[in-house]
Formats: C-alpha cells, structure tokens, sequence
C-alpha cells in the first residue's frame, strides 16, 4: 500500500487509458464544441442518490485540543463479508460528518490513540507504521477489497506528534460501474452540491497522438480552505477537442478517485500528499487557462451530472 500518489503511476495510468480503448475500437465521434466552453444536457434526469447528514462545517483552531475519552474494546477482526458491510455503511454516512472529517476523525483535530481506538473498535486492524516524511503511516491490514475484489480501496493514515495529521484514500476496480455506485456520494455533482465551489480545479491530460483514439485525464478538485482534495481519473475521445465528462451515472467514466484530507487552510499540504509539484512539466493546468473558469464549471457541474468541460487537445502538446 502507498500512501502517496505519485506521478509515474497517474501518467502511466493516462497511457494506459488511450491505448486500451483504442484496441478496443469502442470510441464513438464527439459533437462539435468551442475551446472553454461548458456543455450541459438540455434534459437533466432525476437522479437519487445518498446524501450524508448535512452538519456545519467547522473552522478548527491552529492549536488542535486533545480529547482522551474511555478507551474503546477493539473487536474481533472482521470477516470479509462483515468489512465489506461496514466500509459500504461507512462510504454511504462518512460517520455522520463532512471532509475532511473521514468515517468519524478529522486530521489535525483528532488524537491519534482516539483515532486508532476509533478505527479498532469497529474491527479494522492497523499494521505497523512506515516512515515517511516525518510521519508515521498507517495502513489497514488487509485492505478493503470489495466484492471478492472488484473494487479495491486504499487507505492511509498520517501521525505526527500525537495527532492524526492526514488522511488518503485512492479506490478503483474491474467492476468499474459498481465501484462509480459505491462512490456514488464522491461524485462531482454530489460534491459539488454539498461542499460548493471549490477553491481551485486543475485538469491534466497527456499530449495527443495520432495513432490514439482516446486521452486520459485526471479533474483536480481543490478545496484548500475545507482541506481537502479530490482527484477523478477518466478518458475521453481524442480530437481537436477534449470533452471532458466526469459522469458516475450510466455511461461514466470514471475509473480511479484520489481523496486526500488534511486540515483547513493547508494548500501546501494537499499538493505535497497528491505530488502535485510531480505533475508540473506543461500537462496540467488551471481551468482558468483553458478557456474555462471555477464560477462556470460549479455553475454546470452542480445542477448536472452529464456536463462536460470543452477543452482544446493542442493545449497538452509538446514544446
């Protein structure tokens, strides 16, 4: 398990994306549509999904104050079907609270020992830490691999000095529409209508090629004064233009999703926990210098789960 997205695995996963759907053959034409522009269905389907108990988002204070409650009786470890339902229970309440809080402890707030006693009482066994960064990071024996595998979750915890310092998760699978439905609360559009505009929205690509028929790209969300970020992985069809859809529903895309969690205010944090200075060689970039802004991209994604961010293909090409 890795604490850390890096960059060599997201753009080989971009390769990856392209080559597979073009041995596949399976990509249709894409309409016309101007540089920067944002489409949106004229029709909207209803869509029901599940919603987290809505709480007030809380400002913490730079000096976190430690709590030490009664310890908690770790329980007996888990049979993969009893872990499957609890990280599913998990995934559709979030523990009764908002990121960056995760599954009931929030980094930079939460004492770490009230953190592990947390994460034990409910049957999840932590193994020994690594280093990293002057941390101490904690995986969960095991993993949380869902439905004998076709939907993997990684998670990661990071100590330092007593306190729970941040959270990663990065999740994906074979079954990629039953993986977007077990995230279905993570989705652009739920996200959106839940935590509002986001502080900053980055898109990466690879340079475009001739002899692919599809590109992939990973849409960075960025809440830096909540403390948090969000990373969708996902291919689109190559030409002129890049139409960039990060649907979940019926026909998504999707395939891979980053979380990183920290505390409010810390944006150096999220780019060091995602590798972002990695990324910086010329195929990332704001929204903003793509034609496109964060005003009009929440104003479409919010209200819409089948938008799409129009964005020229030259843009990533090399020097």
């Amino acid at each position: 398990m890795q604490m850390f997205s890096k960059a060599r695995r997201d753009i080989a996963y971009l390769g990856i994306i392209g080559l597979v759907l073009f041995s596949a053959g399976c990509v249709g034409a894409s309409p016309p549509a101007s540089p920067g522009s944002l489409t949106v269905p004229t029709e909207i389907k209803t869509q029901t999904v599940i919603s987290p108990t809505p709480m007030v988002i809380e400002t913490f204070p730079k000096t976190p104050t430690l709590t030490s409650p009664a310890p908690l009786t770790p329980q007996p470890t888990l049979s993969k079907e009893a872990k499957q339902a609890l990280v599913l229970s998990l995934l559709a309440k979030n523990g009764d609270c908002t990121l960056p809080c995760w599954w009931g402890i929030t980094p930079g707030k939460t004492a770490w020992i009230d953190a592990k006693s947390l994460l034990e009482s409910e049957g999840l066994t932590l193994g020994e830490p690594s280093k990293y960064q002057g941390l101490n990071v904690y995986g969960i024996r095991g993993g949380l691999d869902l439905f004998q595998g076709q939907v993997s979750i990684y998670e990661s915890f990071g100590e330092s000095d007593g306190i729970l310092n941040n959270i990663t998760l990065s999740a994906g699978g074979f079954d990629e529409n039953r993986f977007r439905s077990v995230f279905i609360n993570y989705s652009v559009q739920h996200v959106l209508s839940v935590y509002g505009k986001p502080s900053r929205i980055l898109l990466q690509s690879h340079a475009s090629f001739d002899s692919r028929s599809s590109a992939g790209y990973v849409l960075w969300l960025f809440y830096d004064h909540l403390g948090f970020l969000l990373k969708y992985s996902g291919s689109t069809a190559y030409g002129k233009i890049y139409h960039i859809c990060p649907k979940f529903e019926s026909g998504g895309n999707i395939k891979i999703i980053d979380i990183y969690l920290t505390h409010p205010n810390n944006p150096a944090q999220l780019e060091n926990l995602s590798g972002y200075s990695d990324y910086q060689n010329g195929y990332i970039f704001p929204i903003d210098e793509l034609g496109a802004s964060v005003d009009g991209f929440y104003k479409s994604f919010s209200t819409s789960d089948a938008a799409c961010l129009n964005v020229p293909s030259n843009k990533y090409d090399k020097p």
